[in-house]
């Protein structure tokens, strides 16, 4: 059974290449949609395969490479690592404007799903080699897709937060102490009447056994006290409270 997370849907990625015709001087700006779908993937044991939708549009052909990579997590950094646990099949596709392309992800490891296992499907637009030939370097864009393998029983997160003040800025740290990665997006802090936003939209996942730590941009008067951490969840709203050290 294939389930791309709580719900399936569609990105539409604006790409604009800039292409420098170096000899000349000469700027030629072209813009594509490429679009993914789902942009999360989970397999559910027993199934060992799930699948990617790819089309563009425009006016050109695109033609893209897509490599699986192991994903794991190291002081709070992602890394990625060459695998082959995982792969894609095809591993490069032409795309035509306009038409819808399906790609598979094949877990081939043979042993059965006891643990979450967490992959990155990349996707790279390679260039265009008819520019290459005419002088032109153009800009290439790439995507990455998480992709999670889980065992076909209850796995949960269980995220526990701690906070403290360093040089007048806030550190925030999230621990994962459960068996499933945890999602965390829209991530706020509130001290009083100041509120925060710790990092971008997506704040970033944190694997089991992992912790990622978030420090405030802006320096803060205060020595301690409580901080009200707000965020999304995968499963819902998060919103705690906890003691600012």
């Amino acid at each position: 059974m294939l389930n791309a997370g709580s719900r399936a849907f569609r990105i539409s990625a604006r790409i604009f290449l800039i292409m420098v015709f170096i000899a000349l001087g000469h700027l030629d700006a072209r813009a594509i949609s490429l679009q993914i779908s789902p942009v999360s993937i989970e397999i559910l044991d027993p199934s060992s395969t799930a699948t990617l939708t790819l089309k563009v549009e425009g006016k050109e052909l695109t033609r893209v490479q897509i490599r699986v990579f192991r994903w794991t997590q190291e002081e709070g950094k992602d890394v990625l690592v060459n695998t082959t646990d995982a792969v894609a099949s095809p591993p490069f596709i032409t795309l035509k404007p306009n038409t819808n392309y399906t790609v598979r992800i094949v877990r081939q490891l043979t042993q059965p799903i006891t643990s979450e296992e967490t992959y990155r499907v990349v996707i790279d637009q390679l260039p265009n080699q008819m520019a290459a030939a005419d002088g032109v370097v153009g800009m290439t864009m790439r995507f990455s897709i998480p992709a999670f393998v889980r065992p076909n029983h209850p796995i949960r997160s269980n995220v526990v937060w701690t906070s403290t003040v360093t040089n007048q800025h806030i550190s925030l740290t999230a621990t994962n102490k459960g068996d499933r990665t945890a999602k965390i997006s829209d991530l706020k802090i509130t001290l009083g009447k100041e509120t925060l936003a710790m990092g971008d939209s997506l704040a970033g996942y944190i694997m089991p056994s992992k912790s990622k730590t978030w420090i405030s941009s802006t320096p803060v008067q205060i020595a301690g006290g409580t901080v009200k951490v707000n965020a999304q969840g995968e499963m819902g709203p998060i919103n705690v409270d906890i003691p600012l050290r």
